[in-house]
């Protein structure tokens, strides 16, 4: 039975809500909780295990036509979350995907199915509201909600690519913070081969990328080739 024919039904079971926090952003392990005001029992589904932590998640329903931000708050227990948000900027920027279902879908339910669910909502800690002995709060912002966002987002240029590009250091090549994939063999700035120390990365499509990568293969350019300069008549 598939989620939109099981709500139909006037028995529905008893409804799960899963709350999975994203701080691969930090470089730190995700949250997967789940519980209310008292805590709860860790269930599993679709295989990742949801660990029982005092929750409280309102705000989620908009009734005046706008996108809601809604408050997510979760216990402090012991201080336990003092240093992962003190460290990590308030974990402003973590995304909080929040995930309904029902408990006959969950591991070891009636019917297991980890594709039975309400619609997720996915939202971004704008900012955290409380901060204290007892609880963590942020105020959440739906990743959809664009309002005052101006475009572009990030100047576009036709060939020039913006990827952190590996370096060479005395132990051999440093990926720390690199985001372009290549791990082949050393080029220069005109794509010829040469050695490690003398690599440079034009960052150009002719020269850098399909030197690096081939003609005919995909290609991670994170310029705009297809750009062109507009005139007017």
């Amino acid at each position: 039975m598939t989620i939109r024919a099981h709500i139909q039904k006037a028995a529905l079971g008893t409804r799960v809500t899963l709350y999975h926090l994203d701080l691969s952003g930090f470089g730190i392990e995700d949250f997967y909780v789940t519980g209310g005001p008292d805590g709860g029992s860790a269930v599993s589904f679709g295989g990742q295990v949801f660990s029982p932590w005092p929750v409280e998640a309102s705000g989620f329903e908009s009734t005046t036509g706008k996108l809601p931000t809604p408050t997510f708050t979760l216990a402090n227990l012991g201080g336990i979350l003092d240093p992962i948000v003190e460290q990590n900027n308030d974990l402003v920027g973590a995304r909080l995907t929040r995930i309904r279902t029902y408990d006959r879908y969950l591991d070891g339910g009636a019917e297991p199915n980890k594709d039975a669910y309400l619609p997720l909502d996915i939202y971004e800690l704008s900012a955290l509201e409380t901060h204290d002995g007892d609880v963590v709060s942020w105020r959440l912002s739906a990743l959809i909600d664009q309002e005052g966002v101006k475009l572009p987002g990030r100047q576009c240029v036709r060939d020039h690519c913006d990827h952190v590009v590996r370096r060479w250091t005395q132990n051999g090549f440093d990926y720390t913070g690199a985001t372009c994939p290549y791990a082949g063999d050393p080029k220069d700035v005109n794509g010829n081969p040469c050695a490690p120390q003398d690599e440079v990365f034009s960052k150009r499509l002719s020269t850098c990328c399909h030197a690096r990568f081939g003609e005919t293969a995909p290609l991670p350019f994170r310029g705009f080739p297809g750009l062109a300069r507009l005139k007017g008549r």
